[in-house]
């Protein structure tokens, strides 16, 4: 699946993609220690395409689009809402002492999330087959409500 970059690892500022513009939405008292971005062509419940976290030792630049495979998700709720972030990794293949250094990274997410603002609570870390479960419900509530999300 492919996968939207909005805001590149250590950034200070929360981007977001509108219009296809690159916005600055705000300043973050901690930098983002991912790639993170989202899946376009689908639709969460928070309003917006499903967020994901991009694994990956380099930042990447915001718009790029990348093939990525999920192995893992952190439900959340924000503000009352369920706002759940998906973990992935770039679409090839590694050893086993690369995805376990990958997966390092995932209590890190946890813990930036429930520091992220106001009203935000990272519940609990599931594993692939979940993240993948939340992946084709997100397709399956973009397609009932035909919102066009992506970048073309």
């Amino acid at each position: 699946m492919k996968a939207i970059v909005e805001i590149p690892k250590f950034s200070f500022y929360k981007y977001e993609i509108k219009d296809e513009k690159l916005i600055i939405d705000r300043e973050l008292k901690n930098c983002f220690e991912n790639n993170y971005g989202y899946i376009p062509d689908t639709l969460w419940y928070d309003g917006d395409p499903i967020d994901v976290f991009i694994l990956n030792p380099a930042p990447m630049f915001p718009g790029a689009q990348v093939e990525i495979r999920l192995i893992g998700v952190i439900e959340c709720i924000d503000n009352g809402k369920k706002d759940d972030k998906l973990i992935g990794i770039i679409d090839r293949s590694y050893t086993k002492k690369e995805l376990d250094t990958l997966r390092i990274e995932i209590p890190y997410i946890y813990k930036f999330l429930n520091n992220y603002k106001k009203g935000f609570v990272a519940k609990k870390i599931l594993n692939s087959k979940k993240a993948n479960e939340y992946y084709k419900k997100s397709v399956k509530i973009y397609e009932r409500t035909n919102k066009r999300t992506s970048i073309k």
